[in-house]
C-alpha cells in the first residue's frame, strides 16, 4: 500500500509539471504567471501546500531552480545551517613591572662591569619572572653628572649592555631584550657641588641605577 501511495504521488506530480499550465509558469499556488517572482521550487497542491512523496520529501518541479532564498526549511533544512561561531583568541595581556637598580650595588665607581653583587640582584630577578612569559626587558642605565656629558653617555651604555648580557647568559632570548643609555640627562636627586668629592659622589648615588623594565604577558 505505502509503494502505491508513492507511485501514485510521483505520478501526480509527474503530471502536474508536465502539463502546459505549469510549463508556463501558472496554475498552482505560488507561481502565478502574473507573479513571477514568488515561483520556487516546489511542486504545490491546490491548497497550495508543498507535495511531498511517500517518502515525505517535498517534490521539485524541475522548473525552477532550488536556491536558499526561496528554500522551505523543512524540505531542505541544509539551506537554513548557520556555520558554528568562532571564537577569535583572546589575545595575552601584558604587564609591565620597572625595577630600578642602584648601579653602585652592580658596579664599582666609574666601571661597567658586575660586582658579585650585582650578578646576585639579576639572578634573584630572573628567578622571579617566567622566562617562557617575558615579552619584552628594557635596560636603561643612568649615571651621575661627574664627568664630561660623551663620557657618561658611553659609560650608561656599557653598563645597561652589560646587564643585557647577563640576563641572556641567564636564560632570556637577546630577541627580547633592549639596552640603552641615557647618560646624566635623567637625575633623580640634585646636590650642591661641582668638585668629585667623597660627599658629593655619596649624595648622587640615587642617580647611578639602571631601570629594568620587565614586560610579562598573562598566557
Amino acid at each position: 500500500m505505502k509503494n502505491f501511495t508513492a507511485l501514485s504521488t510521483g505520478l501526480l506530480a509527474a503530471a502536474i509539471i508536465a502539463s502546459p499550465a505549469f510549463a508556463a509558469g501558472e496554475g498552482y499556488p505560488g507561481c502565478l504567471k502574473s507573479d513571477t517572482d514568488k515561483c520556487t521550487a516546489y511542486v504545490y497542491d491546490s491548497m497550495g501546500k508543498v507535495v511531498r512523496d511517500g517518502m515525505g520529501k517535498c517534490l521539485l518541479n524541475g522548473h525552477i531552480p532550488l536556491v536558499a532564498a526561496s528554500a522551505i526549511k523543512e524540505c531542505n533544512p541544509e539551506f537554513f545551517k548557520t556555520a558554528a561561531k568562532v571564537e577569535a583568541p583572546v589575545a595575552p595581556t601584558v604587564s609591565a613591572k620597572a625595577i630600578t637598580l642602584n648601579a653602585d650595588a652592580f658596579f664599582d665607581f666609574d666601571k661597567d662591569t658586575l660586582k658579585p653583587e650585582g650578578k646576585a640582584s639579576l639572578d634573584a630577578l630572573v628567578k622571579d619572572i617566567k622566562v617562557d612569559q617575558v615579552e619584552y626587558i628594557t635596560v636603561v642605565g643612568h649615571t651621575d653628572r661627574i664627568g664630561s656629558d660623551s663620557y657618561n653617555q658611553k659609560l650608561s651604555e656599557r653598563r645597561a649592555n652589560t646587564v643585557a648580557k647577563y640576563l641572556t647568559a641567564k636564560g632570556v632570548p637577546a630577541t627580547k631584550i633592549k639596552s640603552s643609555g641615557v647618560g646624566e640627562t635623567q637625575p633623580v636627586k640634585d646636590c650642591k657641588g661641582t668638585k668629585a668629592t667623597s660627599a658629593l659622589i655619596k649624595c648622587l648615588a640615587p642617580n647611578r641605577r639602571a631601570v629594568i623594565t620587565v614586560g610579562v604577558s598573562s598566557k
